[in-house]
């Protein structure tokens, strides 16, 4: 199973890029976009209600989670 999922992780998908590095920048985007969720709303600027700030939290950590696991089937095989 492990193998799999190593296969899977380093399929190269995006600009000849492994699965694992375009999840790595997915997760990276979507840490940003939540903090300038956060930042704005903190600002008084409110273009995206405030709501959306602890959704985006928990897509944030789901996607990073699976990186993780990604880039950790990798080193475990």
């Amino acid at each position: 199973m492990i193998s799999a999922v190593r296969e899977i992780a380093l399929h190269p998908v995006f600009l000849n890029l492994p699965v694992v590095a375009v999840f790595g920048m997915v997760t990276f985007s979507s840490f940003l976009f939540t903090a300038f969720i956060g930042f704005t709303n903190y600002r008084g600027k409110h273009w995206i209600p405030f709501k959306w700030h602890p959704r985006m939290v928990v897509i944030s950590f789901t996607i990073a989670t699976l990186h993780a696991l990604l880039a950790l089937s990798i080193f475990i095989s």
